[in-house]
């Protein structure tokens, strides 16, 4: 990891804990302002969590692991708190039962980790004003979790609601092309 410092002693970018009189000190504060003391391995494992516990619905996991100021960027609209995340993903298990993600990349780099897997799910409950249909749907999903002291502060969500839609038969599939 590196990291960019000016200060009134030296300016540069310093990599892998390079030993630099009179700034190591400065160094070693802005690392904890920037709470950099997580490793990538554990950031991996808090996101994984994190994505069990939304497959289980387990909102005591979910509340161990989103932070209180947790903001949300998702398909709900405008950036979103935990609370209205939680109650995002009640409702979608209020609609879609044998909830399953299969996680197909995980990548991490400081306090930052995306994923990018599908998501299986049967429709069981009412969505978006549509009546249950027990189709089957799979659709993707690509998010990045922003996480600081263990616990999820930041997360982006895209998934493909266009193909849910179009499965559930909410929409029309696309046209071929002339």
């Amino acid at each position: 990891m590196c990291i960019r410092a000016r200060t009134d002693v030296v300016a540069g970018e310093f990599c892998n804990n390079e030993v630099v009189p009179g700034i190591n000190r400065y160094l070693k504060t802005e690392f904890e302002k920037e709470n950099f003391t997580m490793s990538t391995e554990q950031n991996k494992a808090i996101a994984r969590r994190f994505l069990d516990a939304f497959e289980a619905n387990d909102q005591a996991t979910l509340n161990e692991v989103l932070s209180p100021d947790l903001v949300a960027h998702t398909h709900m609209g405008g950036p979103v708190n935990r609370e209205t995340m939680l109650q995002g993903i009640t409702a979608f298990h209020a609609a879609f039962s044998e909830l399953h993600f299969t996680l197909e990349n995980l990548v991490a780099d400081d306090d930052r980790v995306a994923t990018h897997g599908t998501t299986r799910a049967v429709h069981t409950g009412n969505f978006q004003g549509a009546p249950p249909t027990g189709k089957q749907v799979a659709f993707s999903t690509m998010t990045v979790e922003r996480i600081r002291d263990g616990k999820i502060v930041a997360r982006w969500v895209n998934s493909d609601f266009m193909a849910l839609m179009q499965q559930l038969g909410l929409i029309p599939p696309p046209q071929p092309a002339r």
